[in-house]
């Protein structure tokens, strides 16, 4: 059943032997806030505690340097995990922040305000969880061996289904088909209601990875790194199969582009339509994991070595991919403000990254946060740790995304009001990189 989240309140003593002594009663997120944090005032959910002397800390990170960063808190929260439970994964989607723990315990939490929407459990504990496949107001996972459908307003299960064939893929859907792969070499088209084979296409090797549907196309790959691209209402292949040289983890396809990173060191980009080679991208080190979208460019990671920013839409003579910037030691992306990108490195750094210029502007150490959503969709940044504490930035000034092949900037107003900005603050202008 799922649990609502929407009056969950607590009561927490504060003890000072100055001014406190006293029952204090407040929201979870203000609890927290202070308890954890120690901001010495009281927040409204939602609200960044007003503070600007560079001696205090949220989660480890001195507000200077979010002042430096362009950065204001947006909110904190902390989740009622049991003793023996962790954060597993975070990602955000539409207005939301879905957490995921390691007993399969699903949670929603609203993304501009950090309460607590709903909580559901998926399935037992410590089974092994696919990544998400969002379907219309739905999430999609494989648990196990069972197909879930959650819905994402509420956290409804709408649907459970055991698949017959041990699972190796993720899984995605139409209206009428269910679309994994598993280890017995063999892909499945599945009716929806029953599980029962509408088709299916017998694989030299075993399927793997992420599945992918485009209009009315989907996209899986193979041990043996290969890329299959078939009809979803029969197996008919809609174009050539394509052969890497390293192995693939699946396929990102959106506006007519297919983008498929290899070990062989190559991001591969295909025309979705046609399978017709459009350019490719010689990144320099493996590709393990797909890459994020934004409006206007491609994060890719490169295995243990970089992030890369590479321009989404290019000139169709060019058949080489290019890059916009690259930040050595680079995990992955945080969040795009127009021209500028937040990104976190191996080694745990915060950067600020110039999409101008290409220049790393700024970067600074998040010594307790070790979890991160990869948000394509706005300018938040989220980070969590594993007992369950997150915080959410955001910029104090929101930029319009930029249009491709311009470097026009436009501003709307902020959120909230900006937190003032430090007087002897450099980065800005000089094209000077910081550390911290």
């Amino acid at each position: 059943m799922t649990d609502s989240y929407g009056a969950w309140r607590c009561k927490i003593v504060l003890r000072s032997v100055s001014t406190l002594g006293r029952w204090v009663s407040g929201t979870a997120i203000c609890a927290a806030m202070l308890l954890i944090w120690g901001c010495g005032q009281r927040s409204a959910p939602g609200v960044a505690p007003s503070l600007s002397a560079s001696s205090q800390r949220v989660a480890g990170i001195p507000l200077a340097m979010l002042d430096k960063a362009g950065l204001q808190v947006a909110w904190l929260q902390k989740l009622p995990l049991g003793c023996a439970e962790s954060v597993e994964r975070i990602f955000h989607h539409q207005g939301r922040l879905f957490v995921l723990d390691d007993h399969n315990r699903l949670y929603a939490l609203d993304a501009r305000q950090g309460t607590i929407a709903w909580s559901q459990d998926l399935a037992a504990a410590r089974l092994p969880c696919s990544p998400v496949y969002y379907y219309q107001d739905s999430m999609l996972f494989v648990l196990g061996n069972t197909f879930v459908q959650v819905r994402c307003s509420d956290g409804m299960i709408q649907q459970t289904m055991e698949i017959k064939y041990p699972v190796s893929t993720s899984v995605a859907r139409t209206d009428e088909l269910i679309f994994v792969g598993s280890t017995n070499g063999r892909f499945y088209a599945l009716r929806s209601t029953d599980g029962i084979p509408i088709w299916q296409s017998l694989c030299a090797d075993e399927p793997l990875g992420s599945v992918a549907i485009y209009q009315d196309k989907v996209y899986f790959v193979t041990k043996d790194n290969t890329l299959f691209v078939s009809a979803t209402n029969d197996r008919q292949a809609a174009w050539p199969s394509y052969t890497a040289n390293g192995t693939l983890v699946g396929a990102v396809v959106a506006d007519e582009q297919c983008l498929l990173p290899s070990g062989d060191t190559t991001l591969y980009c295909f025309d979705s339509g046609d399978g017709s080679m459009r350019w490719k991208y010689l990144a320099g080190g493996s590709l393990a994991e797909l890459p994020v979208l934004t409006p206007t460019a491609i994060y890719q990671p490169v295995e243990h070595m970089s992030l890369l920013c590479l321009e989404r839409q290019i000139e169709p003579h060019q058949k080489q991919g290019q890059l916009r910037w690259k930040l050595p030691d680079g995990a992955c992306l945080l969040a795009e403000n127009g021209t500028a990108t937040y990104a976190m490195t191996l080694n745990r750094e915060l950067t600020l990254m110039d999409n101008i210029t290409g220049q790393q502007k700024l970067s600074f150490y998040v010594q307790n946060m070790d979890i991160y959503a990869r948000n394509s969709e706005t300018a938040m940044i989220f980070l969590a740790s594993r007992t369950g504490t997150f915080l959410a930035l955001k910029p104090t000034r929101i930029e319009v995304p930029l249009e491709p092949y311009t470097t026009a900037t436009e501003y709307v107003e902020p959120l909230t009001e900006p937190v003032p900005a430090d007087n002897n603050d450099k980065s800005e202008g000089e094209g000077e990189l910081e550390y911290y």
